[in-house]
């Protein structure tokens, strides 16, 4: 299953716009450290809703959003005592 943009998601246009900066391809120069930093300040711009979506859209990888569990933890945003992004997985909120 082909995953969706951002927009199309039913993400506004600037947090589309963030969702694209965080994800867009990076310079070989750019560390997992900074990627995940970056990743984490666009989850922490977004409201839950807007997060769900980004989530459910693909707009961010797994490998993303671990990676920015694992430098950021206590900035990710959680659900239940579990990252949102995997509860989010785990649980039907419709």
């Amino acid at each position: 299953m082909k995953a969706e943009s951002p927009a199309s998601a039913g993400l506004g246009r600037r947090t589309t716009a963030r969702v694209r900066s965080a994800t867009a391809p990076r310079p070989t120069s750019v560390s997992p450290r900074e990627l995940a930093a970056e990743v984490a300040k666009v989850l922490a711009g977004m409201s839950y809703a807007e997060r769900v979506r980004a989530y459910r859209s693909g707009a961010f990888s797994a490998h993303e959003l671990a990676v920015a569990a694992s430098w950021f933890a206590e900035e990710m945003p959680m659900l239940n005592g579990e990252f949102e992004w995997i509860a989010i997985s785990l649980i039907d909120l419709e």
